[in-house]
C-alpha cells in the first residue's frame, strides 16, 4: 500500500467514525473533474475538514484575503488529504499556546520563546499562514500587493522565536502530506519563464544556492519550491535586521517516499559531488545550499504521536503518521474501575499470530456474541480504533504496540500502579458512598456556577453507566456535555460553537476527593465553560445543594443515593 492510500484510509476511517460529522457528511465527495470519492466531504460541508480548535484559521483567512486551495464557496477544500488544511488543523490550536510550539519544534530549531508573529490579522498569533514576506521581496509581485496563498512565493505557515542566546529568527514552513513529485517532468515552455524571474538571486554573489549547480536544473518540483522559499527566507534575512537568521522547515512524512524520492533526474546528473549521491530530497537539498543551516526538515510524526501537543481528534484522523509498523506485538487491555483504572484484562497478538491473554490480567470478557478470543479482538479494536474507548461503559479501553512481551508487561504493570498510586486513603472500593457523594457536591456547585446547564440521571452502554449528565438548557444534546460516571471515568464534550470530541477524565472521582475546588476548575477548563460570574441561585441549584448537604450528613458507613422517582403501574 502506498502511503497516499494508507492515508485516504485513514481518513475514510476518521470520516466513518469521528463525532465531529453529522450523518449527510460522511457519503463521497467530489474531486474537480474526476468523479466523487470517499476521502472526499459533500461540497457542502467543506468547512467541517478544519477541525474545531482550528476555526480561528477561518476568520484570518477572511480578514487578510487569504486564499484557500481549491476553495469551496471562499472556505477550505473538501479534501481530507489537503496539506493545507492538515498545516492549518495542526498549528492554529499553537497560535496562542507557546509551550505546544516549542515542544514541537525544539528538536530541530534553537527555540527558547515563541513570538508573535504581527500578521495583522492576529497580530498576537504565534503563527501565521501562507506568508509571503514584506515588499515583494522577490520581485513576484503584480500590480499592487501580493496576495497570500496564490501567484507569489507564500509560506504555508511561519513562526518568529527568541533562540538560547537571545536573538529573534524566523522559520518559514514548508508542509506536505500525501504529495508525489516522483513523475514530475521539467516543463519545457514555462522553464525560461521562471528562470528569468529567478536569475538575479540565483546569481547574486551572497545567494543561498550554489553556483556550481546548473540553475535551470533547479526548476522542477518540489526542488522548485524548495528553491523559491530558500530565496525569501534568505530576501527576508537581507532585508529585516531584527533578525539574525530566517530558516525555511520542510515539514512532510517521513514515510512519504513520494516526496522523499522525488530527485529530479537532471539536476542529479549536473550537481557536484558528493550532492549527485544524494538518496533523498532533504539530503539533496541541504547539499546544495551555500549554507546549511538555514535548512531543516521536521517529520510530521511529531503531530500525531501519543504525547503531541495536538488535539485528541487531531491525532485520531491524521494518527497513522506516528505509524512506523514496526511493533510486533499488538495489545488491548480492558481496564475497570476501583477508585482509578486498573487493567483487568490484556489480550496481545505477536507479529500477527492469534489472540492471547496475558497472566495475570485474565478477568472474562463477554462483550461479543461469538465470544472466542478473536471475536472479543474485533469488538474491542473497533473501539480503539474509532476512538470512542468504553462509550461511558463502566470498562476503558487502551492499546499499544511493542516489540517485546517485556515491554508490554510493564505497560500492563504501569496502569496499575498508576492506579493504586492514584487511589484515595478513604473507604474500601466496595464501598461507593464517597464518590455518590461527591457527584452531587460536583452537581451543586456545577449548576450554581453555571445556570444554563440541566442536569439528568442517565445509564448509558446498556444501563452499564451511572451518570449524573449535564447538557446546555438551550440546546441539549450528546454533542455538547459532561457526563459523571459514578461507575466510570467523566466523559467530556467540550460546550463550544460546533462541539468537539468526547474526552474521558479517567482520575476524576480520585482528584475530587482529593481536592474538589481543583477538580471543579479543572472540570470547567476541560468542559469550556465560561467563566462563572456569580449569577443568582436557581431554585434547581438551591435543590441541589439541599440534596449534596443530605447525602453527606447522613455519612458513608451505609448506603444513600438520590435516584429518578418512576411510577410503575
Amino acid at each position: 500500500m502506498s502511503f497516499r492510500d494508507e492515508a485516504a484510509a485513514a481518513a475514510v476511517h476518521w470520516k466513518h467514525n469521528t463525532m465531529l460529522l453529522p450523518a449527510a457528511a460522511r457519503g463521497p465527495g467530489p474531486v474537480k473533474h474526476r468523479g466523487s470519492y470517499d476521502w472526499c466531504l459533500p461540497e457542502r460541508y467543506a468547512h467541517l475538514n478544519v477541525l474545531p480548535d482550528a476555526l480561528w484559521s477561518f476568520g484570518w483567512f477572511r480578514t487578510a484575503a487569504i486564499a484557500w486551495h481549491d476553495s469551496i464557496d471562499g472556505g477550505p477544500n473538501n479534501h481530507l488529504l489537503s496539506s493545507q488544511v492538515q498545516c492549518v488543523n495542526a498549528l492554529t490550536p499553537m497560535a496562542f499556546n507557546p509551550d505546544a510550539i516549542r515542544r514541537t519544534f525544539s528538536g530541530v530549531l534553537d527555540m527558547a520563546e515563541p513570538l508573535a508573529v504581527g500578521t495583522p490579522e492576529a497580530p498576537d498569533a504565534l503563527v501565521a499562514f501562507e506568508w509571503i514576506g514584506h515588499d515583494d521581496p522577490l520581485g513576484e509581485w503584480r500590480g499592487g500587493p501580493g496576495h497570500r496563498g496564490t501567484n507569489n512565493t507564500s509560506v504555508d505557515a511561519v513562526i518568529r522565536y527568541r533562540t538560547s542566546t537571545g536573538d529573534e529568527e524566523l522559520a518559514l514552513i514548508e508542509w506536505k502530506y500525501t504529495e508525489d513529485y516522483r513523475d514530475e517532468t521539467y516543463n519545457a515552455a514555462k522553464l525560461p519563464l521562471r528562470l528569468r524571474n529567478y536569475r538575479r538571486f540565483l546569481d547574486d554573489p551572497d545567494s543561498p544556492i550554489r553556483h556550481d549547480v546548473h540553475h535551470a536544473d533547479l526548476i522542477r518540483d518540489p526542488v522548485y519550491q524548495l528553491m523559491r522559499l530558500q530565496l525569501l527566507a534568505w530576501q527576508t534575512e537581507r532585508r529585516d535586521s531584527t533578525l539574525s537568521a530566517v530558516r525555511v522547515v520542510l515539514c512532510a512524512p517521513g514515510r512519504n517516499n513520494g516526496v522523499h524520492e522525488a530527485l529530479p533526474d537532471r539536476l542529479l546528473a549536473s550537481a557536484p559531488y558528493p550532492v549527485c549521491d544524494a538518496t533523498n530530497l532533504v539530503e539533496l537539498w541541504t547539499g546544495l545550499l551555500t549554507r546549511p543551516d538555514r535548512f531543516v526538515y521536521l517529520d510530521t510524526a511529531v503531530f500525531a504521536e501519543s504525547d503531541a501537543a495536538t488535539s485528541e481528534e487531531f491525532r485520531f484522523r491524521y494518527g497513522h503518521l506516528a505509524d512506523n509498523g514496526d511493533d510486533p506485538v499488538r495489545a488491548i487491555a480492558v481496564c475497570r474501575h476501583g477508585y482509578s483504572w486498573r487493567a483487568a484484562t490484556l489480550l496481545y497478538r505477536e507479529n500477527g499470530g492469534p489472540v492471547q491473554v496475558l497472566d495475570p490480567w485474565v478477568e472474562p470478557l463477554g462483550f461479543s456474541a461469538g465470544g472466542t478470543l478473536e471475536s472479543e479482538w474485533d469488538y474491542l479494536d473497533e473501539r480503539v480504533c474509532d476512538g470512542s474507548g468504553g462509550n461511558g461503559y463502566s470498562y476503558e479501553i487502551d492499546a499499544g504496540g511493542f516489540t517485546t512481551l517485556d515491554e508490554l508487561q510493564r505497560w500492563a504493570a504501569g496502569i496499575d500502579a498508576d492506579a493504586e498510586a492514584s487511589a484515595p486513603p478513604l473507604n474500601p472500593p466496595w464501598q461507593p458512598q464517597p464518590i455518590e457523594n461527591a457527584s452531587w457536591e460536583a452537581a451543586a456547585r456545577l449548576t450554581r456556577r453555571h445556570p444554563q446547564l440541566l442536569l439528568f440521571e442517565s445509564h448509558q452502554g446498556g444501563g452499564t453507566a451511572d451518570a449524573l449528565t449535564f447538557v446546555d438548557r438551550d440546546r441539549p444534546d450528546w454533542s455538547r456535555c459532561i457526563s459523571l460516571n459514578r461507575e466510570g471515568s467523566a466523559h467530556i464534550s467540550p460546550f463550544t460553537t460546533t462541539g468537539s470530541n468526547t474526552k474521558r477524565w479517567p482520575t476524576l472521582w480520585a482528584a475530587w476527593i482529593a481536592d474538589p475546588d481543583r477538580a471543579l476548575l479543572e472540570l470547567e477548563s476541560r468542559a469550556v465553560l465560561r467563566t462563572p460570574t456569580s449569577p443568582a441561585p436557581t431554585i434547581a441549584a438551591a435543590c441541589y445543594r439541599l440534596m449534596a448537604n443530605t447525602i453527606t450528613a447522613a455519612g458513608e458507613q451505609s448506603r444513600w443515593e438520590w435516584r429518578n422517582g418512576m411510577e410503575d403501574t
